[in-house]
């Protein structure tokens, strides 16, 4: 009888982390979008600390493994590039211009980015992906141009 109740609750348990892990519980009092909002400011204001701070754990050591201090060069190509998008798109853009909207759950989702009242177009930004991690939201996909 006592094993039965132990596999029974480690049954029960896992199926509790399968639905928190695969569906998450709904979102609360949380800011997911302050990493897009941050990255947006940091590619307006060529700010490449800023910038990849941003940037989930993996990605900062994907870029590290690539090439030890890899890092400045990174940001200085990702903000090159996009510069020239935001200064033609968003020619004296505020931050007040931008808002966000997330889906998704307390642990990860997706922010869509709107530009006074319109949103973007995906193929120039889509939504980008988010999760939270050590109690930060960070982005977990490096978007293109």
């Amino acid at each position: 009888m006592r094993s039965l109740s132990v596999t029974l609750l480690l049954a029960l348990s896992g199926c509790s982390i399968f639905h928190g892990e695969r569906f998450g519980k709904p979102l609360q009092n949380r800011k997911p979008e302050q990493p897009v909002a941050q990255w947006i400011q940091a590619v307006r204001t060529s700010d490449s600390k800023g910038f990849y701070r941003v940037w989930s754990d993996k990605i900062q050591r994907n870029v590290e493994a690539i090439k030890p201090g890899a890092r400045e060069e990174f940001c200085k190509e990702f903000l090159a590039l996009h510069a020239g998008l935001w200064i033609d798109e968003f020619t004296n853009a505020k931050d007040g211009d931008f808002t966000y909207s997330y889906a998704g759950y307390d642990n990860k989702g997706e922010v869509t980015i709107s530009y006074k009242g319109k949103e973007f177009d995906p193929q120039l930004i889509s939504p980008l992906p988010v999760a939270l991690e050590n109690g930060s939201w960070k982005i977990t996909q490096v978007p293109g141009p």
